[in-house]
């Protein structure tokens, strides 16, 4: 949304920066040197150009102790799939692109000699959308010794020879942009791509090369209730992924979802604050916003719960960091909800209306009020947003890719 940055500079870059932001800088400098005719673009748009290859990032202009993981590797950009809820082809493009290999590998070498980095997230949106290459990069980091997680598209089951590749290479754990075990989901979200009732075999085949599978859904299509949602989160638990987040449907801008819930009329806000993955920022199809939420919750807390983590992970052999992984999101659970007075939400709710977990305690709801009370908004808007506040804190803790960063700091150290 190049029209929402604009008032607030000279000129806009938009898409690959490699691409579009020296085109800009060269007419900068005609302009401070006065060149005749020359002048800056409002919008730079990468589209105009030709396509630069992806760069290497100059690492050594940041600080490593500000961020959990300091060497995420970006290997590809864009996707060949067009799910219409994903803002990878209004960012990155159809186009699938792959950077240089003999670049991934000196980035990795650096960052092992000069940070003692020996664990890596490739941060890509599909480390396998191209097979015979994905392949060759695996083949070229295998010398290095180096362990590392990723996000993929399911179909890398088709191919034995790249995920046996992956798991040499040290692929520890991958993402995988599941969205829904329920085929009419999968048809609205333009997941065209997969099937669902192909899921099971094909996740019990990339586990079988010993690679941890990381389970990404969406809530809050048309098609979901709360019992789809809960059939979401029981399939998560039966496939025994370590772990899983449920973030709620947002309409990006970009997206295909942003252009049809705009020409229904069905956006309710355009506060970008609350485009978050947790609030919902549209008229759901076939279900309150009070209950998605619920159910995106009651799917947290069931999925984290002390008895599926041991029906997921078991006993032996002893997965350390997952363990760990699903022990503090299930504490941190528990003690958000126990802060506020409230019980941790439940699919059951959903057939008890009278249940606590849809109201707060008496002495709580009573400090609250007094506290509400003296706002500005002592409203049920206030309670909406800290509920929503809630479920963010809860998603981003519960986010794979975090998750995944989380696992192999931990690893590295």
């Amino acid at each position: 949304m190049p029209e929402d940055a604009a008032p607030h500079c000279d000129s806009v870059c938009r898409g690959d920066g490699e691409t579009c932001l020296p085109q800009m800088l060269a007419d900068w400098d005609a302009v401070a040197r006065g060149e005749p005719g020359a002048s800056l673009r409002a919008v730079y748009d990468w589209t105009d150009y030709p396509t630069a290859r992806i760069a290497t990032p100059r690492k050594d202009l940041l600080d490593a102790k500000s961020y959990l993981i300091f060497n995420p590797i970006q290997t590809t950009r864009g996707c060949p799939h067009a799910c219409n809820f994903c803002t990878t082809p209004g960012v990155f493009g159809r186009k699938f692109r792959q950077r240089r290999i003999e670049d991934i590998v000196e980035e990795i070498r650096e960052a092992k000699e000069l940070y003692n980095s020996a664990c890596f997230i490739f941060a890509d949106d599909d480390f396998g959308g191209n097979h015979k290459w994905a392949r060759e990069l695996c083949a070229a980091i295998e010398p290095l010794g180096v362990k590392w997680a990723s996000q993929c598209d399911i179909l890398i089951s088709n191919n034995d020879k790249l995920l046996a590749a992956m798991r040499r290479s040290g692929c520890l754990g991958l993402i995988l942009g599941l969205e829904s075990p329920n085929q009419q989901t999968l048809a609205e979200a333009g997941k065209r791509f997969a099937r669902s009732a192909d899921y099971e075999w094909r996740i019990r085949k990339i586990q079988s090369y010993g690679i941890s599978l990381w389970g990404a859904f969406i809530f809050g299509f048309d098609n979901d209730t709360w019992r789809t949602c809960m059939e979401t989160c029981r399939f998560a638990q039966r496939m025994n992924l370590s772990m899983s987040c449920y973030p709620i449907l947002t309409p990006y801008p970009g997206t295909g979802v942003w252009q049809d819930y705009k020409a229904q009329g069905r956006l309710v806000t355009d506060d970008w604050d609350r485009y978050n993955g947790a609030s919902v920022c549209y008229t759901p199809g076939s279900m309150s916003p009070r209950d998605l939420r619920h159910a995106q919750m009651a799917a947290f807390a069931e999925f984290f719960s002390l008895r599926s983590s041991l029906r997921r992970l078991g006993v032996l052999p002893f997965k350390k960091f997952a363990w760990l992984a699903n022990l503090s999101i299930w504490r941190g659970i528990r003690y958000y909800y126990s802060r506020r007075g409230r019980h941790v939400p439940a699919f059951a709710d959903f057939i008890h209306p009278g249940a606590r977990a849809w109201r707060y305690d008496d002495a709580w709801a009573e400090q609250a009020h007094a506290a509400w009370s003296e706002m500005p908004e002592a409203d049920e808007a206030t309670l909406e947003r800290a509920t929503e506040a809630l479920a963010a804190a809860n998603v981003r803790y519960s986010d794979p890719l975090v998750q995944a960063a989380a696992a192999v700091s931990s690893t590295q150290q």
